[in-house]
């Protein structure tokens, strides 16, 4: 009998193919521009959404991996920094949980028989958020995660133009 850890790992070898190449591409449903000009995006995994921001290509160079990137969103940082400069985070931990109906709006009718398959071998992923543990996620949050994460970035932008131009 196939796991819920089997079905995971084989569900995610397409994605972790599509991460080594560093390619977010089709993973993305939606792209806006922030009010402050970072350029901003939601994608979809499986078990629910995640955010990007697309860092400003003077600092794209700066950070080579995600864990060296200095904002804090939900859980940190879980991808980037790619050849385009986008950073991300996911909201499938522990504790996040997604209404089946938020994420059947932008799942395909395969991958949603993959989700409630899913749901079926490994119900404890899919619990309600307690009280005092846990988040119910909705695409209006995760897009305010996502906006909070743009004003970081759009803060360290600043900054390293002011120490640049200080510089010269």
């Amino acid at each position: 009998m196939q796991t819920s850890f089997d079905y995971l790992r084989e569900r995610n070898k397409e994605l972790r193919r599509r991460m080594r190449r560093r390619d977010i591409g089709p993973f993305l449903l939606e792209l806006w521009t922030h009010s402050s000009g970072i350029r901003c995006g939601i994608g979809k995994i499986l078990r629910g959404g995640c955010g990007y921001v697309q860092l400003p290509k003077p600092l794209a160079g700066r950070w080579k991996w995600y864990p060296d990137v200095p904002v804090e969103c939900h859980y940190g940082l879980s991808y980037g920094v790619d050849r385009e400069g986008w950073i991300g985070f996911d909201t499938a931990h522990a504790g996040d949980y997604w209404p089946r109906d938020e994420l059947a709006q932008f799942l395909s009718v395969e991958e949603q028989i993959e989700n409630d398959r899913l749901r079926e071998l490994a119900p404890s992923l899919y619990d309600r958020p307690t009280e005092s543990y846990g988040i119910e996620w909705n695409w209006v949050r995760l897009r305010g995660e996502v906006n909070h994460l743009a004003q970081q970035v759009k803060v360290l932008s600043d900054e390293w133009n002011r120490m640049r131009g200080a510089s010269t």
